[in-house]
Formats: structure tokens, C-alpha cells, sequence
């Protein structure tokens, strides 16, 4: 980006208008990952805590009473959220963004 170009990208934030062009993407902008990661649900919660504790999703499943594949759509659905890439790397996410404590039950 040139300096003219941020001078113009300065003032249409200013102004509330940003051309589509220069919009960033929820994968860019680095405020994105914490409002979705707060939106996890109570159910997404609950099995991030479950894999926190070295939980299968076996495990986690009779736990909670559902089924694996349950298990597995919400964990699915928490690697999205947190921009995880596993288990591990999610479960680290969270616990830097404060959704989960070495307390969490």
C-alpha cells in the first residue's frame, strides 16, 4: 500500500466507508477471531473443556450423552470459530482468549 493510498483508506474509515476492494477479510482483520470465539455455545464449551481434560471424542460422547458424531460437529464447529487447525491448537486458543481455565468444569 503506497502512502496516498492510506491516507484514503484513513479518511473513508473516517468517513464509515470503506471500498469493498480494501475491506479485510474475517481471516486477515486480527480483532475477528475474538468476537466469533466468544459466540461459542454452551454445548461447544463443554466439549472444549471435555478435550481439555485428554478426552476421546468417544469419551466426551457418553459423557455427555450424544452421540461421536455430535461430539465432532461441535468440535468442528469450535476449530472454525477459534481458527483451529485440531484439538490441540483449539484448546490452546482458548485457553489465551480466557474461555477456558485450568478451573473450567
Amino acid at each position: 500500500m503506497h502512502a496516498n493510498e492510506s491516507h484514503v483508506l484513513v479518511r473513508w474509515r473516517a468517513e464509515g466507508e470503506v471500498p469493498r476492494k480494501l475491506r479485510l477479510g474475517p481471516m486477515h482483520a486480527k480483532e475477528s477471531c475474538i468476537p466469533m470465539a466468544t459466540r461459542l455455545s454452551p454445548r461447544q464449551l463443554e466439549v472444549l473443556r471435555w478435550t481439555a481434560q485428554g478426552k476421546t471424542t468417544w469419551e466426551t460422547s457418553v459423557i455427555m450423552r450424544c452421540t461421536e458424531a455430535t461430539v465432532n460437529y461441535h468440535l468442528k464447529q469450535v476449530f472454525r470459530k477459534l481458527e483451529a487447525s485440531n484439538k490441540t491448537h483449539a484448546v490452546s486458543r482458548a485457553f489465551k482468549l480466557g474461555l477456558i481455565t485450568t478451573n473450567s468444569r
